[in-house]
């Protein structure tokens, strides 16, 4: 039968479709990045969960923001992993892009049933997150 406009898919489902596309491409790619030092991140694992922590920079922006939002994807797309931390210690400056990355992320580990905790956040950090009404969609841990 054919559907009606009002009946179409909503958003949520299209944006799941594009992240399944992405990360099995993204699978694809020879890159191993466990326990990896790179220039912009560090990856730590354990059993059941993964930690991002930035030493080399201190800014996130719109040129790296993509970057670390694949890397964290797949880490929320494990099935091994029931939570991912983004430690966000030293890191002295993140665009608008860089905190829409965020709530991107925070979504996609909601719909997976993955925990997604920001840590170690300045308060300039703390207080963008209160400007944007965004304190209820994250949860906030400190060392």
């Amino acid at each position: 039968s054919r559907r009606k406009m009002s009946e179409a898919p909503e958003a949520g489902a299209f944006f799941t479709l594009y992240v399944d596309i992405i990360l099995n491409l993204w699978r694809t790619l020879p890159l191993n990045i466990y326990n990896q030092k790179t220039n912009y991140m560090i990856r730590r694992e354990d059993k059941s969960y993964s930690i991002f922590s930035f030493e080399k920079i201190k800014r996130i922006n719109v040129k790296n923001a993509n970057r670390v939002k694949f890397k964290v994807l797949r880490a929320i797309a494990n099935p091994k992993n029931t939570t991912v931390i983004i430690d966000l210690k030293g890191l002295e400056f993140m665009d608008t892009y860089a905190a829409q990355v965020l709530v991107t992320l925070r979504k996609f580990a909601f719909k997976k049933k993955k925990k997604f905790l920001l840590k170690n956040l300045s308060p300039d950090f703390k207080e963008i997150i209160d400007l944007l009404k965004l304190e209820q969609d994250f949860k906030i841990i400190e060392d």
